[in-house]
């Protein structure tokens, strides 16, 4: 029909919540360079190895050539982390490389985060049933809550091992059926973004170890995170537009992502032939303050964007 780009705002939003499923520990989680990088987030806790740590004399100095630091936030300032920049409890901490240097990292910084033994899902929609969809194709264990009995059918067609449930997830004699045990994930994706917070409430009461609602009003995605009701609020809105932003950044950005709590962007950028950056090495660059280079991918090969290297045409750059 000569339509450019079509979207499933579910679809989207289903794959934002696997990603931060998939890795454990995480506020929110972003996939950048065709899932080749990952852009994720936590929180600087207490018995953290990162704590009053600065990068200059990090603990763990090996792994920071594979991780790049890429802002800390405290409580509503942005800092953009520098060699004497220092971690301090309760800071939020975004990173960014590629996903199996990234659980390396998460292994270390956040040790009392395991995988998840178990995840339990209320709500059959589309949302619901992609989501379980994608967890059983990492051989999790899923159980699905739907209210409706015709569309609970449907999901048990549709789905291979995961166990669907018809009951309503506020009753609770339906959470203790579903099997909420310590270790698992709690995911609450029905229509209603109240019920889905009310849910999450109860699941937490009942033991869940992790906890996710699904919002449609985005301004409800920062309350919900201030008074820490539960570990995780997700909005579909913001899904659907980290989908169509690159369309509106010019053609030489591949593709853009906005994270929930964290201001600004991040920007897939290709250095056509002739661009001004190419040949120059980054700390030789004229950069804003503000500005950062994550990483750098030169064909199929991710590079640590440290102040030595030469950025070459064709380099594709995470901003």
């Amino acid at each position: 029909l000569g339509i450019d780009l079509v979207i499933s705002q579910k679809e989207e939003c289903a794959q934002e919540i696997f990603t931060i499923l998939r890795m454990p520990g995480t506020l929110e989680a972003v996939d950048m360079l065709e899932e080749r990088v990952l852009a994720v987030g936590i929180k600087v806790h207490m018995d953290s190895p990162l704590v009053l740590q600065t990068l200059k004399s990090f603990p763990n100095p090996e792994i920071l050539k594979r991780v790049r630091l890429i802002a800390v936030m405290r409580g509503d300032e942005t800092l953009i982390p520098r060699g004497d920049t220092q971690l301090m409890i309760g800071d939020d901490v975004y990173m960014v490389g590629e996903p199996p240097a990234v659980s390396e990292f998460l292994e270390w910084a956040c040790p009392e985060h395991e995988r998840f033994e178990k995840v339990i899902i209320a709500g059959g929609g589309d949302l619901g049933l992609q989501l379980a969809q994608l967890l059983e194709k990492i051989g999790m264990q899923v159980v699905l809550i739907e209210k409706n009995e015709d569309r609970a059918e449907e999901c048990s067609k549709r789905l291979d091992r995961a166990m669907v449930m018809k009951g309503d997830a506020l009753d609770q004699e339906t959470l203790e059926n579903a099997g909420i045990v310590h270790g698992s994930a709690f995911v609450a994706v029905t229509g209603s973004d109240e019920n889905n917070i009310m849910i999450c409430l109860l699941a937490e009461k009942a033991g869940s170890t992790f906890t996710l609602a699904q919002v449609t009003k985005p301004e409800y995605v920062p309350i919900v995170n201030s008074l820490s009701l539960l570990d995780r609020a997700v909005s579909s809105h913001m899904s659907m537009i980290n989908a169509i932003l690159h369309f509106v950044r010019g053609k030489n950005v591949k593709a853009a992502a906005l994270l929930h709590k964290l201001p600004g962007e991040l920007l897939d950028v290709a250095l056509t032939p002739g661009a001004r950056w190419a040949g120059k090495t980054i700390k030789s660059l004229r950069i804003p303050d503000d500005l950062l280079i994550a990483t750098v991918l030169r064909k199929t090969e991710i590079l640590p964007a440290t102040g030595d290297l030469k950025l070459l045409d064709h380099d594709r750059l995470v901003l």
